[in-house]
């Protein structure tokens, strides 16, 4: 099959592209590179790249493909918050534009990136939550990313099957890495700290996947049946991987014996925590995770050690989007707005 990969250089793409190229697909990645300076590893799989912004694309870019596993945006929270906008113009109006455009040029499946942080806050944790209970997003990467699912479906026809897919909250080792995840940070504060600091009271619930089982997702939803996956919400995860943030120290703890945990006396309050089930995806592709938590940590651990990451680099946020992206506008301070000013 010949897929494209929008954001085919971040954390996921990185992992993904070696899957789908094992698995026989022709991969045509579509990245700016916004955070290509810092990839670990300057190696990457040989395939056809297009440079560009997500909002410049045209059809001749995507053209005579058969897939697009959509990724690209602004990745996380904080990343919304800094330019809500932006976040606009990117997560939704441009993911909204690629998806029409693939309709236009017979593309049959679309795949979206969207996430479990949807559903905001849920004041009773006993309460699981299911593809079709209320969104309520805080910040304005879930609300792109509800808009983008709302707007994107009502695209859907018998050649056009998009496929949204809420994930859980990804960690694991990636050469594009991130330690703004939260239990790659966890796992990073004990080697750089020798404490495992929590940074709120430990109290909110994820769900959690690693990065290889997200990404064997994605290639899995490409070859699904249609009548299993045409036009359908997947919460993307496992239900044996919910936890508290203070159980996912714990479990990172036991990696590191002796290790202590150390909870934040001040912080800014997390107001998103929510359970998710899993048993939607389940069904359909009839999945199982290589991957838990306190094999994931370990993974990270043994990675970072062995790496050219420092303790500087750690508290400095080298590894941080945020971080990142800040460092890109101090270099270039007209970059993100100099974008806007070409399709405007």
């Amino acid at each position: 099959m010949r897929v494209i990969v929008t954001g085919h250089l971040g954390y996921i793409g990185r992992v993904l592209l070696p899957i789908l190229i094992e698995r026989g697909h022709e991969v045509t990645g579509i990245d700016i590179g916004l955070f290509e300076q810092f990839d670990f590893i300057a190696e990457k799989p040989k395939i056809n790249e297009i440079r560009k912004d997500i909002r410049k694309i045209t059809t001749d870019d995507i053209k005579n493909h058969d897939a697009i596993i959509h990724l690209a945006a602004l990745s996380n929270d904080p990343m919304g918050e800094l330019n809500p906008g932006l976040t606009e113009e990117i997560n939704h109006v441009a993911s909204l534009r690629l998806a029409k455009m693939a309709k236009e040029v017979g593309i049959k499946r679309f795949i979206f990136s969207s996430s479990c942080s949807v559903y905001g806050r849920v004041e009773d944790d006993s309460k699981i939550l299911f593809e079709t209970d209320k969104t309520s997003p805080i910040t304005e990467y879930a609300k792109s990313k509800v808009k983008t699912e709302n707007e994107v479906s009502r695209l859907a026809d018998n050649d056009f099957t998009p496929i949204f897919q809420r994930n859980a909250t990804v960690y694991g080792y990636s050469h594009s890495l991130r330690l703004d995840l939260v239990v790659n940070n966890l796992t990073a504060s004990a080697l750089y700290s020798n404490e495992i600091n929590i940074l709120s009271d430990g109290r909110p619930w994820r769900p959690l996947i690693h990065v290889e089982d997200l990404s064997r997702v994605f290639a899995d939803m490409l070859d699904a049946p249609k009548e299993k996956v045409h036009n359908q919400i997947f919460n993307v995860g496992f239900s044996e991987e919910n936890y508290q943030v203070k159980g996912i120290a714990k479990l990172i703890q036991e990696n590191i014996p002796g290790m202590g945990i150390s909870v934040a006396k001040s912080f800014d309050p997390d107001s998103r925590s929510y359970n998710v089930n899993f048993d939607k995806l389940k069904d359909a592709l009839n999945l199982k995770n290589e991957w838990n938590v306190k094999k994931g940590s370990k993974e990270i651990y043994e990675n970072l050690k062995n790496s050219s990451i420092t303790k500087q680099d750690f508290e400095n946020k080298a590894c941080y989007r945020l971080k990142q992206l800040e460092q890109v506008l101090d270099q270039f301070p007209n970059f993100l707005s100099k974008q806007l000013d070409e399709i405007c």
